[in-house]
């Protein structure tokens, strides 16, 4: 890693109780998917519309489920959500 030059990505902490209700995973894919995003904290879907979310995530077939199901949290939460298309 190029500590020098790396992209350098503000996560939010939150202690409060609907977030650490949150399972693990559900609150480290949302980890994952600010160091997706760009600096306006947007990631550009594909065809697949949200699921497109699992590819840059490396999602095996036997995986994009669990992943989906910690995204479907995420936007049930209101921590993403899907403006437009």
């Amino acid at each position: 890693m190029d500590w020098k030059n790396g992209y350098f990505v503000k996560l939010y902490r939150s202690a409060s109780p609907d977030w650490l209700a949150l399972p693990v995973l559900t609150r480290g894919l949302f980890a994952e998917l600010m160091l997706l995003a760009d600096r306006a904290g947007r990631i550009q879907l594909g065809r697949a519309g949200v699921a497109s979310v699992a590819i840059p995530l490396r999602a095996t077939d036997a995986t994009i489920g669990d992943v989906m199901q910690h995204v479907q949290r995420l936007l049930d939460d209101g921590c993403i959500y899907v403006d437009g298309d």
